[in-house]
């Protein structure tokens, strides 16, 4: 069966799709947000209002919200890319609006991320539990919807790991938006050709593992996970 949605991918999901294509074209299952999942995203919530509830916890352990987060950039920005034009762009999203991508073609790549600022060169990504480094293709959709809106080349991005009563740590990598292009446009090709494979009632490229498996949500129809 087809995934039960139409868009080809979106930003929460390439990484996912990089690390195991069928998970992405196997029917998917809900969401069942745990207390940790809660707590995301009320701290994330949190930051899009700039809040001082954030701000003083952040400067209990001798940090800050406009150290992290300098004014002039962008929470919760609408990122996308267009893969047959090659053209990608961004916009703040409507505050306390939920995300809804419905405007843009199904075979664009949209994703939302926590902080954008061009002025500065910067993307990140907020994580209140184990982080993912800073590679992630969520990161890389930011850098190229930055790169072409903005006539820049490159972006530093960053995942900020923040957990009560520690100080963030911050993981940064510079990444130039022509080669990112290139891996999305790589991985846009494989996961088409895996949801036709699936239409024709053959199997998806497989490549599980325990910490892919674990939160996947094609796991009760994967026939191989962990």
């Amino acid at each position: 069966m087809p995934p039960n949605r139409a868009r080809v991918l979106t930003g929460s999901a390439l990484d996912r799709a990089r690390g195991c294509p069928a998970s992405a074209v196997l029917p998917q299952g809900e969401d069942e947000p745990g207390e940790a999942a809660k707590f995301g995203t009320s701290l994330h919530t949190q930051l899009e209002n700039r809040s001082q509830e954030l701000d003083d916890a952040l400067g209990e352990v001798g940090s800050s919200i406009e150290e992290l987060w300098p004014s002039g950039g962008v929470h919760e920005a609408l990122v996308w890319y267009d893969p047959y034009t090659r053209k990608g762009g961004w916009k703040a999203k409507a505050p306390g609006s939920h995300r809804d991508y419905s405007e843009f073609p199904e075979h664009y790549l949209v994703g939302t991320i926590d902080y954008i600022n061009p002025t500065l060169g910067m993307v990140d990504d907020l994580k209140t539990g184990w982080p993912p480094p800073p590679t992630t293709l969520q990161l890389g959709l930011a850098t190229v919807a930055v790169c072409d809106q903005n006539g820049m080349r490159s972006m530093t991005q960053s995942v900020t790991q923040f957990r009560p009563g520690r100080r963030p740590q911050r993981m940064e990598l510079h990444a130039e938006g022509a080669a990112v292009k290139r891996e999305l446009d790589g991985l846009v090709g494989s996961h088409l050709l895996n949801r036709a494979r699936v239409a024709a009632g053959e199997d998806p490229e497989f490549n599980p593992g325990k910490a892919r498996c674990r939160y996947c949500k094609a796991r009760e129809a994967c026939p191989v996970k962990e």
